[in-house]
């Protein structure tokens, strides 16, 4: 054995030796002050004080790897050139959280004599059994999982209780605290200030996504209106608030995972307390089916904005082919100059060779079959289109249980091999003599172990997820709530109704429409999409 690993605290902490501080803290919450603290008054117990800082600010060992943080690599090129003696640190998992990067380091300052020093359990980083601190090193990244795993519980809960979390309101909104004292007793109020010119905005998007305008055409139209001059729109932020809860009162957690919208049965929702949503929870839960019947299949929103009501969903009734919508104005050399008319809009079948003006099949569409489809997809067939739906939610509830028994036996099974490992970690720990080869394969163990206590919070997690849906479900199914709200579709009947809005609706619930050469209508209704 040298002379480095027989050193003992008392000959590496000196009076005269500089030695260094490094510090890093992933959170503004994570005391900086506190590690400094700790590391001083060890330091004054041996007449020695802190010759130079080296300090990654809000940096996750987890999430910025060894290499990239930037003030311990300057901590390392300093250490080559031999600018200082002596390294001192709170705890050892300030330096890393992975096993070979603790391996890393300490190859690096065992080559430059340099040692490391742990304030909080006043021993040396860099010397001692290989084997405690290759579980020491192995505890640090399951430590960092359980405070990951805790915070994540705390967030969940809170985000139940509708507390919000922190951060920017979302748009629309200011959050605000009025902190006040009342003789002595402190009172603090948390409230969402509504900013009205941003909810008009709001309300807009809303409007324009109901009737068939895509994210990027939103986006465009806002900005080409001015409603926020100083909000650079885009169909990200677009899409953002669409999918928002907030807007009918609700805050959520885990909405999105790297800018991709995840399933809602991983949600986590609450209640807030004073604020004013701007729209009922079944106007949004109506928007939203919009957008996953969109996104399923898949439909361009340059289908809901032509000015063709029945564009896609005509077609002629001899040759059951679709019928051609088509913009018709003269042209020529005889029409220069001349002010140019109204485009003749008209429906072709060219196989059969007829043409029909799309106006006048509108309004026919409009006042002969509208009512009567209506009436059968909210009153006559109600009852038969909420059964089916109710089918499909058993079904689903059915497949869900399912593979909440999958996860369960998944759970089971990662619990067994934490264990085995455990115990074979042991056998090898409890060993008088433990070669190179012997310590590598411990630190494969370790590695190992910590992945399948990842796995095993991951999998837990996708329990709760499928827990939640299938608790929503239930209640969905308890209180029989299976249609839009019937408001929303009895708007379809009036004159003033936007042509983008009940196109919207008939691509909803339409299979297809057939047309005569003398303009009648025959109607097939796809019920199962309400």
């Amino acid at each position: 054995m040298n002379k480095y690993d027989q050193a003992r605290l008392e000959d590496v902490v000196q009076p005269g030796k500089r030695i260094v501080f490094y510090a890093r803290y992933s959170t503004e919450k994570q005391e900086y002050d506190m590690q400094k603290h700790s590391v001083e008054t060890f330091l004054q117990r041996y007449g020695c004080q802190i010759y130079k800082e080296y300090v990654d600010r809000a940096t996750s060992a987890i999430k910025v790897p060894f290499e990239k943080r930037e003030d311990l690599q300057n901590l390392i090129r300093d250490a080559e050139k031999g600018k200082f003696d002596v390294v001192i640190t709170y705890k050892n998992d300030r330096i890393a959280r992975r096993i070979e990067e603790h391996q890393l380091f300490r190859e690096k300052m065992r080559a430059l004599n340099i040692h490391v020093v742990v304030s909080s359990s006043s021993e040396l980083y860099t010397v001692g059994e290989v084997v405690s601190q290759a579980v020491k090193d192995g505890l640090t990244r399951i430590e960092a999982a359980l405070i990951q795993d805790r915070t994540k519980d705390t967030f969940r809960s809170k985000t139940k209780r509708g507390t919000w979390l922190g951060g920017k309101a979302p748009y629309g909104y200011t959050y605000r605290v009025i902190e006040e004292n009342d003789g002595g007793r402190k009172t603090r109020k948390e409230y969402f200030k509504d900013e009205e010119d941003q909810q008009k905005a709001v309300m807009e998007i809303f409007r324009l996504f109901e009737i068939g305008y895509g994210f990027q055409q939103i986006a465009n139209e806002i900005h080409s209106r001015k409603l926020d001059e100083s909000m650079k729109w885009t169909k990200e932020k677009i899409r953002y608030i669409i999918t928002n809860p907030f807007y009918c009162g609700f805050i959520s957690m885990n909405r999105y995972d790297n800018g991709v919208l995840n399933d809602k049965s991983q949600w986590v929702e609450g209640t807030p307390k004073n604020m004013t949503p701007l729209f009922k929870r079944e106007y949004w839960e109506y928007i939203m089916r919009l957008f996953e019947e969109r996104k399923k299949r898949k439909v361009h929103s340059r289908d809901y904005s032509t000015p063709f009501l029945l564009r896609g969903i005509l077609n002629c009734d001899q040759c059951k082919e679709l019928m051609l919508a088509k913009n018709q104005q003269s042209g020529g050399e005889k029409y220069k100059g001349k002010k140019k008319k109204e485009q003749r809009r008209i429906y072709e079948c060219k196989k059969c060779d007829f043409k029909l003006q799309a106006n006048m099949i509108h309004e026919r569409f409009r006042k002969d079959y509208l009512p009567y489809v209506l009436e059968q997809v909210t009153q006559r067939k109600k009852e038969q289109v909420e059964s089916a739906i109710e089918e499909r939610l058993k079904t689903e509830m059915q497949s869900l249980k399912g593979s909440m028994k999958k996860l369960d036996e998944k759970i089971a099974k990662l619990n067994q091999q934490i264990e085995a490992l455990n115990v074979e970690m042991k056998s090898y720990y409890d060993k008088e003599t433990i070669d190179k080869k012997v310590l590598e394969f411990m630190s494969i163990i370790m590695s190992h172990r910590t992945n399948k206590i990842h796995e095993l919070y991951t999998v837990k997690d996708k329990k709760v997820g499928l827990q939640e849906r299938i608790d929503r479900i239930a209640k969905t199914m308890q209180q029989k709530k299976y249609l839009p709200p019937q408001h929303l579709i009895h708007e379809f009947a009036k004159e003033s109704v936007d042509t983008q809005k009940l196109r919207a609706f008939l691509l909803q619930f339409f299979k297809c429409i057939h047309v005569a050469r003398d303009g009648n209508l025959v109607l097939s209704i796809n019920e199962h999409l309400m």
